[in-house]
């Protein structure tokens, strides 16, 4: 097995470690109640990020940067392509927030 963290409650490999907390976190399956919960909180934190980052390219004009993960407090990178404005955002944290559009 890799050194891929894994979530000591159920063994799922999608443990997040939380800095601000400074240990590891259960995974989003054990640490929400219902499958409608996870899909909730993983929809929020997208807009967050998607709504923060798009504020910072309409008021800089810069296309590429870093913010605050909304869910595990780390460092999420972002850059979005100018000729169409998609963007792409992957946290540093493993088996984080990661999405394009």
């Amino acid at each position: 097995m890799a050194d891929e963290p894994f979530c000591r409650t159920c063994g799922n490999s999608r443990v997040v470690y939380d800095r601000e907390q400074g240990k590891d976190v259960p995974c989003v399956e054990c640490s929400a109640s219902s499958d409608k919960d996870v899909f909730n909180g993983a929809v929020k934190a997208y807009f967050e990020v998607r709504q923060a980052i798009h504020e910072l390219y309409k008021n800089t004009g810069i296309g590429v940067g870093s913010i605050r993960c909304p869910i595990c407090k780390g460092t999420l990178d972002w850059s979005v392509q100018k000729k169409r404005n998609h963007i792409h955002a992957k946290c540093r944290t493993p088996n984080c927030l990661t999405f394009m559009e």
